[in-house]
Protein backbone atom coordinates (compact mmCIF):
# COMPACT_ATOMS: atom_id res chain seq x y z
CA UNK A 1 0.00 0.00 0.00
CA UNK A 2 1.35 3.05 -0.98
CA UNK A 3 5.05 1.72 -1.60
CA UNK A 4 4.58 -0.40 2.06
CA UNK A 5 4.30 -3.52 3.18
CA UNK A 6 2.33 -5.19 5.76
CA UNK A 7 0.18 -7.93 7.18
CA UNK A 8 -3.38 -9.32 6.33
CA UNK A 9 -5.01 -11.94 8.75
CA UNK A 10 -6.62 -14.86 7.55
CA UNK A 11 -10.12 -12.92 7.03
CA UNK A 12 -8.26 -10.53 4.63
CA UNK A 13 -8.24 -8.15 7.48
CA UNK A 14 -5.77 -5.54 7.96
CA UNK A 15 -3.46 -7.20 11.61
CA UNK A 16 -0.14 -4.89 10.77
CA UNK A 17 -0.18 -1.46 9.14
CA UNK A 18 1.89 -0.95 5.82
CA UNK A 19 4.51 0.72 7.18
CA UNK A 20 8.07 -1.41 6.01
CA UNK A 21 10.39 -1.30 3.08
CA UNK A 22 10.00 -4.85 2.62
CA UNK A 23 8.68 -7.76 4.29
CA UNK A 24 8.95 -11.56 4.50
CA UNK A 25 6.43 -14.16 5.82
CA UNK A 26 6.11 -14.63 9.17
CA UNK A 27 8.35 -17.82 10.83
CA UNK A 28 8.28 -19.43 14.07
CA UNK A 29 6.76 -16.40 15.30
CA UNK A 30 9.02 -13.29 14.08
CA UNK A 31 9.09 -11.67 10.14
CA UNK A 32 11.89 -10.10 9.03
CA UNK A 33 11.10 -6.71 7.44
CA UNK A 34 13.40 -3.89 5.82
CA UNK A 35 13.40 -0.67 7.88
CA UNK A 36 13.47 2.72 6.37
CA UNK A 37 17.29 2.98 7.28
CA UNK A 38 17.61 0.41 4.92
CA UNK A 39 18.57 -2.29 7.64
CA UNK A 40 16.73 -5.77 8.35
CA UNK A 41 14.77 -6.07 12.13
CA UNK A 42 12.67 -8.42 13.04
CA UNK A 43 8.89 -7.57 14.00
CA UNK A 44 6.31 -9.85 16.53
CA UNK A 45 3.07 -10.38 15.25
CA UNK A 46 1.66 -7.37 16.76
CA UNK A 47 4.06 -5.39 14.66
CA UNK A 48 6.37 -4.59 17.30
CA UNK A 49 10.03 -4.89 16.95
CA UNK A 50 10.83 -8.50 18.81
CA UNK A 51 14.29 -6.79 19.45
CA UNK A 52 16.84 -3.76 18.61
CA UNK A 53 19.43 -5.36 17.24
CA UNK A 54 18.83 -4.84 13.31
CA UNK A 55 21.35 -5.85 10.37
CA UNK A 56 22.51 -5.11 7.04
CA UNK A 57 21.41 -8.22 5.68
CA UNK A 58 18.88 -10.80 7.22
CA UNK A 59 16.90 -14.21 6.90
CA UNK A 60 13.92 -15.95 7.97
CA UNK A 61 14.25 -17.92 11.11
CA UNK A 62 13.95 -21.57 10.90
CA UNK A 63 12.49 -24.47 13.15
CA UNK A 64 15.86 -24.95 14.56
CA UNK A 65 15.38 -21.85 16.43
CA UNK A 66 18.26 -19.79 14.35
CA UNK A 67 17.90 -16.78 11.56
CA UNK A 68 20.83 -16.19 9.61
CA UNK A 69 21.76 -12.25 10.03
CA UNK A 70 25.13 -10.41 8.91
CA UNK A 71 27.27 -8.02 10.84
CA UNK A 72 28.55 -6.37 7.35
CA UNK A 73 28.56 -7.58 3.57
CA UNK A 74 31.19 -10.10 4.37
CA UNK A 75 31.17 -11.28 7.70
CA UNK A 76 27.84 -13.27 8.60
CA UNK A 77 26.76 -15.37 11.36
CA UNK A 78 23.39 -16.62 13.25
CA UNK A 79 21.34 -15.06 15.86
CA UNK A 80 18.65 -16.31 18.36
CA UNK A 81 15.19 -15.29 18.84
CA UNK A 82 16.44 -12.75 21.23
CA UNK A 83 18.57 -10.92 18.86
CA UNK A 84 21.91 -12.35 20.13
CA UNK A 85 24.58 -13.98 18.30
CA UNK A 86 24.59 -17.73 18.84
CA UNK A 87 26.93 -18.41 16.34
CA UNK A 88 29.49 -15.18 15.10
CA UNK A 89 29.84 -13.71 12.07
CA UNK A 90 32.53 -15.13 10.92
CA UNK A 91 31.48 -16.74 7.72
CA UNK A 92 31.48 -14.72 3.34
CA UNK A 93 28.46 -17.06 2.63
CA UNK A 94 25.86 -19.39 4.68
CA UNK A 95 22.48 -20.84 4.16
CA UNK A 96 19.57 -21.56 6.82
CA UNK A 97 19.45 -24.18 9.53
CA UNK A 98 17.48 -27.48 7.99
CA UNK A 99 15.50 -29.05 10.06
CA UNK A 100 18.03 -31.99 10.96
CA UNK A 101 20.38 -28.68 12.48
CA UNK A 102 23.20 -28.72 9.73
CA UNK A 103 23.64 -25.89 7.06
CA UNK A 104 26.03 -24.63 4.31
CA UNK A 105 28.62 -22.32 5.08
CA UNK A 106 31.57 -20.82 3.45
CA UNK A 107 34.50 -18.86 4.92
CA UNK A 108 36.16 -17.47 2.05
CA UNK A 109 33.64 -18.14 -0.72
CA UNK A 110 35.98 -20.59 -2.10
CA UNK A 111 34.75 -23.81 -1.06
CA UNK A 112 31.64 -24.49 0.98
CA UNK A 113 30.84 -27.11 4.04
CA UNK A 114 28.35 -28.05 6.68
CA UNK A 115 28.65 -26.85 9.90
CA UNK A 116 25.95 -27.74 12.85
CA UNK A 117 24.02 -25.30 15.67
CA UNK A 118 27.18 -24.95 17.33
CA UNK A 119 28.99 -23.66 14.44
CA UNK A 120 31.26 -26.77 14.22
CA UNK A 121 32.52 -28.48 10.87
CA UNK A 122 30.24 -31.59 10.32
CA UNK A 123 31.86 -31.33 6.43
CA UNK A 124 34.70 -29.00 6.20
CA UNK A 125 34.67 -26.99 2.60
CA UNK A 126 35.51 -29.05 0.14
CA UNK A 127 32.91 -28.33 -2.54
CA UNK A 128 32.36 -25.28 -4.76
CA UNK A 129 28.82 -24.81 -4.10
CA UNK A 130 26.50 -26.14 -1.48
CA UNK A 131 22.84 -24.84 -1.69
CA UNK A 132 20.42 -24.71 1.38
CA UNK A 133 18.49 -27.87 2.46
CA UNK A 134 15.53 -28.93 0.86
CA UNK A 135 12.51 -30.31 2.37
CA UNK A 136 13.53 -33.56 2.05
CA UNK A 137 16.39 -33.10 4.21
CA UNK A 138 19.12 -33.22 0.96
CA UNK A 139 21.06 -30.43 -0.16
CA UNK A 140 22.22 -30.19 -3.71
CA UNK A 141 25.98 -29.42 -3.93
CA UNK A 142 28.36 -29.00 -7.08
CA UNK A 143 31.98 -28.85 -7.99
CA UNK A 144 34.03 -28.49 -11.43
CA UNK A 145 34.28 -32.56 -11.24
CA UNK A 146 31.03 -33.68 -9.54
CA UNK A 147 27.93 -33.09 -8.70
CA UNK A 148 24.59 -34.03 -6.78
CA UNK A 149 23.11 -34.05 -3.20
CA UNK A 150 24.27 -34.57 0.00
CA UNK A 151 22.68 -35.65 3.46
CA UNK A 152 23.00 -33.73 7.11
CA UNK A 153 25.88 -35.68 7.53
CA UNK A 154 27.64 -34.60 4.16
CA UNK A 155 27.67 -38.09 2.62
CA UNK A 156 26.88 -38.54 -0.93
CA UNK A 157 23.76 -40.07 -1.58
CA UNK A 158 22.82 -38.48 -5.37
CA UNK A 159 25.95 -38.44 -8.10
CA UNK A 160 25.31 -37.22 -11.20
CA UNK A 161 27.30 -38.49 -14.32
CA UNK A 162 27.35 -34.75 -15.42
CA UNK A 163 26.03 -31.56 -14.62
CA UNK A 164 22.39 -31.57 -13.97
CA UNK A 165 20.15 -28.43 -13.20
CA UNK A 166 17.04 -30.35 -12.05
CA UNK A 167 15.31 -30.11 -8.94
CA UNK A 168 14.31 -32.30 -6.75
CA UNK A 169 10.71 -32.51 -6.00
CA UNK A 170 8.94 -34.88 -3.42
CA UNK A 171 11.78 -36.75 -3.25
CA UNK A 172 11.98 -37.64 -6.33
CA UNK A 173 14.78 -35.84 -9.04
CA UNK A 174 16.01 -36.54 -12.72
CA UNK A 175 19.08 -38.15 -13.38
CA UNK A 176 19.67 -36.30 -16.30
CA UNK A 177 18.96 -33.14 -18.78
CA UNK A 178 16.24 -35.27 -20.51
CA UNK A 179 14.70 -36.57 -17.81
CA UNK A 180 14.65 -40.67 -19.27
CA UNK A 181 15.42 -42.14 -15.53
CA UNK A 182 15.14 -40.42 -11.65
CA UNK A 183 16.64 -40.78 -8.46
CA UNK A 184 14.92 -41.33 -5.20
CA UNK A 185 15.90 -39.74 -2.10
CA UNK A 186 17.87 -42.45 -0.72
CA UNK A 187 19.93 -42.87 -3.84
CA UNK A 188 18.24 -45.53 -5.97
CA UNK A 189 17.00 -45.95 -9.22
CA UNK A 190 13.16 -45.36 -9.77
CA UNK A 191 12.12 -48.43 -11.69
CA UNK A 192 9.99 -46.89 -14.33
CA UNK A 193 9.18 -48.19 -17.95
CA UNK A 194 12.04 -46.98 -20.63
CA UNK A 195 11.93 -43.35 -21.13
CA UNK A 196 12.37 -40.37 -23.37
CA UNK A 197 11.72 -37.31 -21.51
CA UNK A 198 10.39 -36.43 -18.24
CA UNK A 199 9.79 -33.43 -16.78
CA UNK A 200 10.15 -32.34 -12.60
CA UNK A 201 8.14 -34.13 -10.27
CA UNK A 202 5.58 -32.01 -8.85
CA UNK A 203 4.56 -31.60 -4.98
CA UNK A 204 1.39 -34.03 -6.22
CA UNK A 205 3.70 -36.81 -7.14
CA UNK A 206 3.55 -37.35 -10.45
CA UNK A 207 5.40 -35.64 -13.52
CA UNK A 208 4.87 -35.30 -17.14
CA UNK A 209 7.05 -38.41 -19.29
CA UNK A 210 7.35 -39.45 -23.42
CA UNK A 211 8.32 -42.83 -23.33
CA UNK A 212 10.38 -44.05 -25.25
CA UNK A 213 10.46 -44.94 -29.27
CA UNK A 214 12.87 -48.32 -28.68
CA UNK A 215 14.90 -50.43 -26.13
CA UNK A 216 17.94 -52.26 -26.33
CA UNK A 217 17.24 -55.70 -26.52
CA UNK A 218 19.79 -58.43 -25.09
CA UNK A 219 18.00 -61.48 -26.45
CA UNK A 220 17.99 -60.02 -30.27
CA UNK A 221 21.38 -58.05 -29.38
CA UNK A 222 19.80 -54.86 -31.52
CA UNK A 223 17.42 -52.00 -30.73
CA UNK A 224 13.87 -53.44 -30.65
CA UNK A 225 10.76 -50.53 -31.53
CA UNK A 226 8.70 -49.35 -29.13
CA UNK A 227 5.03 -47.36 -28.94
CA UNK A 228 6.23 -44.13 -27.69
CA UNK A 229 3.34 -42.40 -25.69
CA UNK A 230 2.43 -39.67 -23.53
CA UNK A 231 1.43 -40.72 -19.54
CA UNK A 232 1.83 -39.84 -15.80
CA UNK A 233 4.43 -41.32 -13.73
CA UNK A 234 3.90 -41.24 -10.38
CA UNK A 235 6.39 -41.88 -7.45
CA UNK A 236 6.09 -45.74 -7.31
CA UNK A 237 7.45 -46.08 -11.01
CA UNK A 238 4.11 -46.51 -12.27
CA UNK A 239 2.82 -45.12 -15.50
CA UNK A 240 -0.41 -43.80 -16.29
CA UNK A 241 -1.16 -43.39 -20.22
CA UNK A 242 -3.11 -39.98 -21.36
CA UNK A 243 -6.27 -40.82 -22.69
CA UNK A 244 -6.75 -41.03 -26.43
CA UNK A 245 -7.95 -38.06 -27.35
CA UNK A 246 -5.31 -36.17 -25.95
CA UNK A 247 -2.18 -35.38 -28.22
CA UNK A 248 0.26 -33.77 -26.20
CA UNK A 249 0.91 -31.78 -22.96
CA UNK A 250 0.49 -28.09 -23.16
CA UNK A 251 3.56 -25.55 -23.99
CA UNK A 252 3.98 -22.07 -23.87
CA UNK A 253 5.34 -19.94 -26.53
CA UNK A 254 8.55 -21.09 -26.56
CA UNK A 255 8.30 -25.18 -26.40
CA UNK A 256 8.46 -25.86 -22.82
CA UNK A 257 6.04 -28.28 -20.98
CA UNK A 258 3.14 -25.98 -18.93
CA UNK A 259 3.64 -26.87 -15.16
CA UNK A 260 0.66 -27.18 -12.92
CA UNK A 261 -1.38 -24.39 -12.76
CA UNK A 262 -2.02 -22.20 -10.01
CA UNK A 263 -0.78 -24.65 -7.71
CA UNK A 264 -3.32 -27.31 -8.57
CA UNK A 265 -3.02 -30.89 -8.97
CA UNK A 266 -4.41 -30.98 -12.81
CA UNK A 267 -2.05 -30.64 -15.74
CA UNK A 268 -2.94 -28.74 -19.08
CA UNK A 269 -2.79 -30.69 -22.41
CA UNK A 270 -4.15 -30.51 -25.49
CA UNK A 271 -6.50 -32.74 -27.57
CA UNK A 272 -6.56 -34.10 -30.57
CA UNK A 273 -9.46 -31.47 -31.70
CA UNK A 274 -8.25 -28.31 -30.00
CA UNK A 275 -9.49 -28.52 -26.54
CA UNK A 276 -7.66 -27.70 -23.42
CA UNK A 277 -8.10 -30.72 -20.83
CA UNK A 278 -6.97 -30.58 -17.16
CA UNK A 279 -5.48 -34.32 -16.08
CA UNK A 280 -4.72 -35.32 -12.20
CA UNK A 281 -2.13 -37.62 -11.68
CA UNK A 282 -4.23 -40.79 -12.90
CA UNK A 283 -4.36 -39.26 -16.19
CA UNK A 284 -8.44 -38.42 -15.68
CA UNK A 285 -9.69 -35.48 -17.21
CA UNK A 286 -10.93 -33.28 -14.93
CA UNK A 287 -11.70 -30.17 -16.37
CA UNK A 288 -12.31 -29.14 -20.66
CA UNK A 289 -12.11 -25.65 -22.09
CA UNK A 290 -13.64 -25.25 -25.60
CA UNK A 291 -13.39 -23.13 -28.35
CA UNK A 292 -16.60 -22.57 -30.27
CA UNK A 293 -18.19 -19.56 -32.14
CA UNK A 294 -16.04 -17.33 -30.78
CA UNK A 295 -16.38 -17.88 -27.50
CA UNK A 296 -14.60 -19.84 -24.56
CA UNK A 297 -16.38 -22.59 -22.53
CA UNK A 298 -15.35 -24.60 -19.44
CA UNK A 299 -16.45 -27.64 -18.89
CA UNK A 300 -16.39 -30.28 -15.75
CA UNK A 301 -15.52 -34.19 -16.42
CA UNK A 302 -19.24 -34.81 -16.96
CA UNK A 303 -19.58 -31.64 -19.69
CA UNK A 304 -21.64 -29.84 -17.98
CA UNK A 305 -20.94 -26.11 -18.81
CA UNK A 306 -19.47 -23.65 -15.59
CA UNK A 307 -18.57 -21.02 -17.46
CA UNK A 308 -18.74 -19.21 -21.01
CA UNK A 309 -17.06 -16.13 -22.27
CA UNK A 310 -19.18 -13.84 -23.90
CA UNK A 311 -19.53 -13.78 -27.85
CA UNK A 312 -16.49 -12.00 -30.11
CA UNK A 313 -13.44 -12.57 -28.61
CA UNK A 314 -11.72 -13.81 -31.22
CA UNK A 315 -10.18 -16.60 -29.14
CA UNK A 316 -8.06 -19.52 -30.92
CA UNK A 317 -6.70 -22.75 -29.49
CA UNK A 318 -3.34 -23.15 -28.90
CA UNK A 319 -1.67 -24.83 -31.10
CA UNK A 320 0.56 -28.21 -31.07
CA UNK A 321 4.09 -27.89 -30.57
CA UNK A 322 5.44 -32.06 -30.64
CA UNK A 323 3.01 -32.28 -33.59
CA UNK A 324 3.10 -29.43 -35.91
CA UNK A 325 1.55 -30.31 -39.67
CA UNK A 326 4.98 -30.27 -41.93
CA UNK A 327 3.84 -26.49 -43.22
CA UNK A 328 5.39 -25.59 -40.40
CA UNK A 329 8.77 -26.01 -41.00
CA UNK A 330 9.10 -24.80 -44.49
CA UNK A 331 8.15 -21.49 -43.79
CA UNK A 332 11.72 -20.60 -45.13
CA UNK A 333 11.20 -22.06 -48.31
CA UNK A 334 9.43 -20.40 -51.59
CA UNK A 335 8.01 -23.45 -52.90
CA UNK A 336 7.62 -27.10 -52.19
CA UNK A 337 10.15 -27.46 -55.01
CA UNK A 338 12.82 -26.28 -53.10
CA UNK A 339 12.97 -28.94 -50.45
CA UNK A 340 15.26 -31.67 -52.14
CA UNK A 341 17.87 -29.16 -53.29
CA UNK A 342 17.63 -27.29 -49.55
CA UNK A 343 18.10 -31.15 -47.95
CA UNK A 344 21.26 -31.82 -50.43
CA UNK A 345 22.32 -28.28 -49.58
CA UNK A 346 21.99 -29.14 -45.69
CA UNK A 347 24.00 -32.34 -46.25
CA UNK A 348 26.85 -30.88 -47.87
CA UNK A 349 27.61 -28.43 -45.56
CA UNK A 350 26.86 -30.71 -42.34
CA UNK A 351 29.39 -32.91 -44.19
CA UNK A 352 31.70 -30.38 -44.75
CA UNK A 353 31.96 -28.66 -41.17
CA UNK A 354 32.63 -32.32 -39.63
CA UNK A 355 35.50 -33.21 -42.25
CA UNK A 356 36.66 -29.40 -40.52
CA UNK A 357 36.23 -30.80 -37.52
CA UNK A 358 38.04 -33.98 -37.81
CA UNK A 359 40.82 -32.07 -39.41
CA UNK A 360 40.94 -30.29 -35.78
CA UNK A 361 39.97 -27.34 -37.23
CA UNK A 362 38.03 -24.73 -34.72
CA UNK A 363 34.09 -24.25 -36.16
CA UNK A 364 33.29 -22.06 -33.31
CA UNK A 365 34.67 -18.51 -35.58
CA UNK A 366 32.66 -19.83 -38.59
CA UNK A 367 29.58 -20.06 -36.19
CA UNK A 368 29.74 -16.84 -35.22
CA UNK A 369 30.28 -15.44 -39.04
CA UNK A 370 27.03 -17.20 -39.73
CA UNK A 371 24.97 -16.06 -36.53
CA UNK A 372 26.26 -12.69 -37.57
CA UNK A 373 24.99 -13.44 -41.18
CA UNK A 374 21.76 -14.22 -40.03
CA UNK A 375 21.14 -11.46 -38.09
CA UNK A 376 21.76 -9.15 -40.89
CA UNK A 377 19.50 -10.90 -43.14
CA UNK A 378 16.65 -11.14 -40.34
CA UNK A 379 17.27 -7.27 -39.78
CA UNK A 380 16.88 -6.17 -43.49
CA UNK A 381 13.96 -8.50 -43.80
CA UNK A 382 12.66 -6.46 -41.17
CA UNK A 383 13.73 -3.25 -42.78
Amino acid sequence: ENGRWGYRDARGHIAIAAQFEDAHAFACGLATVQLDNKRWGFIDLTGKLAFDNTFPVAGDFTTCGLATAAQSRSKAGYINRLGEWVISPKFSDLKPFSSDGVAPACVSKEKYGLINLQGEWVLTPIYKHIYEFNPDGLAYFSDDQTNGYLNAKGEVLIKFEAYNFRSMRDGVVSANHSGSAYFLKDGSRLATPPLSWGGDFNDFGYTVVRTADSMWSETLQCHEELQAQWGILRKDGSLKPFPPEIQEPLTDAEGWVVSLINDTPFLPCLTRNKEIVFIDREACIAYRVCYQNESISFLDAQGALLWKSSPGQQSRPPSAFFHQPIEAFLKELDSLENIVPCAHSVVRETEKKLHAFAAGEDLAEDLEKEDEVDEDTDDEERN
